[in-house]
């Protein structure tokens, strides 16, 4: 792999991946700062976190990358988002009641929805077609909603049991090629320094 401009590049495959080493350690939290106060604000700053990532348009096109690549650049996205959320929610002094917890699932779930929809429209300025049968490889609303989901599930492992059971409840939902997206996310992990 060689990095460049925060991406890591398959010298085999050309492939493109995030660069965790520029996430290690504190680095993912530093600059966990809000402006303002509230759900609203940590709900702004992670729209702000994933939105280059996802208009990124190298991490998730398949003329570029393989369907497990994309899936494991999603993951890896949220594994940060996750990682900032709950640095912020430690220095606020945490969310303590199980609305919070309700709360804080919705913000992490309208985030994926919000960076799915970002790479969908990265794709439609490529000038690509749903429509066309030939269409390369596309992340999925239901695949991006799993793997969001499993994401901050695997993040919050550590943190407060209630939080992580509300994520597990309501991210148990079924889906298609559940394998293949797990599998995804534990070669997401298995890539991530520690």
């Amino acid at each position: 792999m060689f990095p460049w401009c925060g991406l890591l590049v398959d010298t085999k495959t050309c492939e493109m991946r995030i660069d965790g080493c520029r996430f290690a350690a504190s680095l993912a939290t530093d600059n966990v700062i809000l402006q303002g106060s509230g759900w609203s604000a940590l709900s702004r700053k992670m729209k702000d976190f994933v939105k280059p990532r996802c208009r990124q348009q190298l991490l998730f096109s398949s003329f570029v990358n393989s369907p497990d690549t994309i899936r494991i650049n999603f993951y890896q996205t949220f594994m940060l988002c996750a990682q900032k959320t709950l640095q912020y929610l430690k220095r606020s002094g945490g969310a303590s009641h199980a609305k919070h917890f309700n709360f804080i699932y919705r913000i992490a779930y309208d985030t994926i929805l919000y960076s799915h929809s970002l790479i969908s429209q990265s794709r439609g300025e490529l000038g690509m077609d749903e429509n066309d049968f030939n269409l390369p490889y596309c992340l999925t609303l239901k695949e991006a909603i799993w793997l969001g989901r499993h994401a901050f599930y695997t993040m919050l492992d550590g943190s407060s049991r209630d939080l992580r059971e509300v994520f597990y409840e309501l991210g148990n939902m079924p889906v298609d090629k559940r394998n293949v997206l797990l599998n995804a996310s534990k070669m997401a992990l298995n890539t991530w320094p520690r």
